[in-house]
């Protein structure tokens, strides 16, 4: 399950809004929101998208947003 807090934490981290980070992963604002709302799953391609956008590299932080868990 995703954890929106933390992605939303690292696109501040980043300078992203929503706004900005749909346009760069190729979906519009509205489908951001309702995938960061847990309405609609990210696909494989906009979570490895938004790794490279956010520079997240770490196979633990990607598990903790993407899947909302610590895997090992």
């Amino acid at each position: 399950m995703l954890d929106s807090k933390k992605l939303k934490g690292k696109m501040v981290e980043a300078g992203y809004t929503q706004g900005q980070l749909a346009k760069k992963i190729g979906v519009s604002e509205n489908t951001l929101t309702r995938k960061l709302n847990g309405k609609r799953d990210f696909t494989i391609g906009e979570v490895d998208r938004i790794c490279d956008i956010l520079s997240i590299h770490d196979g633990v932080t990607k598990a903790q947003i993407f899947l909302g868990r610590v895997t090992q």
